[in-house]
């Protein structure tokens, strides 16, 4: 962040820095740190680096438990005291808790609830306009989490659209087909507004791939890990097999009900 914030104020080259190994291209970082727009907060030069960073963190966490209260109350239909106590089991759940230093990660975060919201919408009301710009800033603020949050919001398409396929009997063959094309073309558009970054970032991180790379199938964990997991005091590591969970011991038990 010292270097990115260098670089904004022209202290040094944008492109390249000294202060990476021996001398190394600096714009995917300066850019990776520059798209997400709470990182301007750091120009705030009588807050100092880490206090602004805490500053940040609780505005994306505050702002996960806002977006996921707002969706309950809208799309799940939830009481206020339900959508309140779920939306603070998602904005403090053991992921967020884990990973809150992983700032950047933060947006998908409160995006998620968003993007849910708006692909219920798309759905039910063939709106796509605000779903097309979220996933655009998603991919742009975050492309990691991003691709997460793209897969599980497709998921959630197919998902959804069969659900309410079956509640409509069944009888819109040509409105399923009109939404699938719409949802393609909402995904297709928004990565396309962000191909400046994601095809650098590609080119990249294809170029830099490391050698010891472990297969997918490396990776795996089993159930009995992965139950383990969800309790208290399983730190969580980037390099765990176990995969990280969004979801938070509150919701997990209601599972049985």
């Amino acid at each position: 962040i010292q270097m990115f914030l260098r670089a904004l104020k022209g202290e040094q080259s944008f492109w390249y820095s000294f202060s990476v190994y021996l001398g190394s291209g600096n714009i995917l970082t300066n850019a990776y740190y520059a798209l997400n727009p709470f990182n301007l907060l750091y120009l705030i030069e009588s807050v100092s680096i880490p206090a602004m960073t805490i500053v940040i963190i609780t505005i994306k966490i505050g702002l996960a438990a806002m977006c996921f209260q707002i969706f309950a109350a809208k799309n799940l239909k939830a009481t206020p005291w339900t959508a309140v106590f779920f939306s603070l089991c998602y904005a403090l759940s053991g992921f967020n808790i884990t990973l809150h230093f992983h700032i950047m990660w933060l947006d998908a975060i409160y995006m998620l609830p968003i993007i849910i919201g708006l692909i219920m919408d798309l759905v039910e009301k063939k709106k796509n306009v605000l779903l097309i710009f979220s996933y655009a800033y998603l991919f742009i603020t975050n492309f990691y989490m991003g691709f997460i949050v793209g897969v599980f919001s497709f998921a959630f398409f197919v998902l959804y659209l069969n659900y309410h396929c079956i509640k409509k009997d069944g009888k819109q063959g040509k409105q399923i087909f009109y939404i699938v094309i719409k949802y393609s073309f909402s995904v297709v558009l928004a990565a396309g507004l962000c191909a400046v970054i994601l095809l650098p970032a590609a080119d990249f991180l294809l170029s830099h791939m490391a050698g010891d790379n472990k297969g997918f199938e490396e990776l795996t964990a089993g159930i009995l890990d992965i139950v383990n997991s969800m309790f208290v005091g399983q730190m969580q590591t980037l390099d765990t097999k176990v995969p990280m969970l969004y979801c938070g011991l509150p919701v997990l038990l209601l599972v049985p009900f």
